[in-house]
């Protein structure tokens, strides 16, 4: 059914096995000398495929999978993956994993870590202004298909040059409704946050440890001239008398008083 063997020369010519097989067993290996030389591992058509590679070995040592239709180009079922120097790579597709983790991790005894970068380029070159540098979904299935539930988007929003490249960063969380993935906030290129309308309540609580502005605070809702105060639970306006008024506090919450003058000074709570 094959051909068994515990080492098969080749003379610098193409080896073939006589019935399809080639089997190598124990601790026998197949070995290539000289430089450059070349390990391939083909296959015959099928139904799906046309003859070709399905992994081959060069001579600096780079291993290239072969296009399987209908299939995963490398299985690791135990003992997973890893790349000890240089890069994993998939240049179409998608590095999945099915049940466990995809972790990056260091021993180095350096004070360095690791890096995860998304590289952006229009076929090794120069991007265009409005291009998505980067995209992180975090997605939930619907027994449909793959809903995106929030999202992490990079996106260059000025001008293209040596040195710069500028970006703005959008968050987005997904409605609990069928609608889709809405911006929530956005950091942009020049260091303004910007918090979106939310659906309903409040757009930023801070739960402890209070605000700290060290520069020009403006509430918009606040855009009437006049004395500010609080309703009690907490929400702020303005309120403004009228000529010849004070504004005197009320036990729960500040009143205008009126002030007229006879033989003294009356003061008359309420407007």
């Amino acid at each position: 059914a094959g051909t068994v063997a515990s080492s098969f020369p080749t003379d610098g010519t193409t080896a073939t096995p006589s019935a399809g097989v080639l089997s190598i067993l124990g601790t026998n290996h197949i070995s290539t000398n000289g430089s450059g030389s070349t390990v391939t591992v083909t296959s015959d058509a099928t139904s799906a495929n046309t003859a070709g590679t399905l992994v081959a070995r060069d001579g600096s040592g780079n291993f290239t999978a072969g296009t399987i239709t209908g299939a995963t180009g490398l299985v690791a079922t135990t003992g997973g993956v890893t790349a000890t120097a240089g890069n994993i790579v998939a240049t179409a597709g998608t590095i999945s994993t099915t049940n466990n983790n995809i972790t990056v991790g260091s021993t180095a005894a350096s004070a360095s870590a690791n890096d995860l970068d998304f590289l952006k380029s229009r076929t090794g070159g120069v991007i265009t202004s409005g291009d998505t540098l980067g995209n992180i979904t975090f997605q939930g299935h619907d027994g449909t298909g793959y809903i995106v539930g929030s999202q992490i988007i990079s996106v260059n929003s000025g001008t293209v040059a040596t040195n710069r490249v500028a970006s703005d960063l959008e968050f987005f969380t997904h409605p609990d409704s069928t609608t889709a993935s809405t911006q929530r906030m956005l950091i942009n290129s020049a260091g303004n946050v910007t918090i979106n309308t939310p659906d309903s309540g409040v757009g930023l609580t801070i739960s402890g440890g209070g605000l700290t502005s060290t520069g020009t605070t403006t509430l918009t809702s606040l855009n009437t001239a006049g004395v500010v105060q609080t309703n009690g639970s907490g929400v702020l306006s303005t309120s403004n008398g009228t000529n010849g008024q004070l504004l005197i506090g009320g036990g729960t919450a500040p009143t205008w008083a009126n002030l007229t003058q006879g033989t003294g000074v009356t003061i008359t709570n309420g407007a």
